[in-house]
């Protein structure tokens, strides 16, 4: 492989540097929020991260020793599913807390339940069909589903704040999103549109990090307006 290649494959590194500060973000806005739900956004964080990761060292591998670590490639979405169904529900949970609503003590079967119910579907479907990659469409599926979920939570979040900006930036998270599932069914694809396709990828992640962060400074600096206002209202 020449060092374009190996450029490339360094590029995939950047996404998933912007990914992991946008979780740390909101794994800290669930910690300010729902604290007994804290853990599960910080599961779901590692296994988003980690699965970025896992397939950034793999094109490194491809493009620096040609060498294809098939278990690496494939663990994108099987590591990806699980953690944004977490992610996602511990925001759900944050998000309730924030406006006063409850949730239940039991909130982790459902994340749990989904995830296993996927996976179950997925073995069926590739040892008991004998699809061919018949594991990848469920797990994909509940990877981009609450992926959008928790996504869309917190742009309306950022929306209810009256930050529209910032829900924008949530927006074209999203937009990114969809534009890199149709990209991916391109094949072949020419370096360039490999280039362009991570760009997207970048670009996406580094919104959606901006965001993040934006986000819960909103979220901080509407609870210290919170605890100033009872002794605002005493000096009166």
């Amino acid at each position: 492989m020449n060092d374009y290649t190996i450029g490339l494959a360094l590029y995939d590194f950047l996404p998933v540097i912007f990914t992991g500060v946008a979780v740390f973000f909101i794994t800290r806005l669930v910690a300010m929020a729902a604290p007994d739900h804290k853990l599960m956004a910080a599961i779901g964080s590692v296994l988003v991260v980690a699965a970025g990761l896992l397939k950034a060292i793999w094109k490194l591998e491809m493009a620096a020793a040609g060498q294809d670590v098939v278990w690496m490639a494939n663990a994108l979405f099987p590591l990806m599913a699980p953690g944004f169904t977490l992610l996602a529900t511990a925001v759900w949970s944050a998000m309730r807390r924030l406006h006063g609503k409850s949730t239940p003590n039991t909130l982790w079967i459902g994340p749990l339940a989904a995830i296993v119910l996927t996976y179950a579907i997925a073995a069926v479907r590739f040892w008991g069909q004998s699809v061919e990659r018949g594991w990848f469409m469920p797990i994909m599926t509940l990877a981009s589903l609450t992926n959008i979920w928790l996504t869309a939570l917190l742009m309306i979040e950022a929306g209810r704040r009256g930050k529209w900006g910032v829900s924008l930036l949530f927006v074209v998270n999203l937009g990114m999103v969809f534009a890199l599932q149709a990209i991916a069914q391109i094949e072949p694809k020419p370096i360039a549109l490999h280039w362009f396709e991570q760009t997207l990828t970048t670009f996406g992640a580094a919104t959606f990090a901006l965001a993040s962060y934006l986000l819960l400074k909103m979220v901080r600096e509407g609870a210290g307006a919170a605890q100033l206002q009872p002794a605002a209202a005493i000096g009166q």
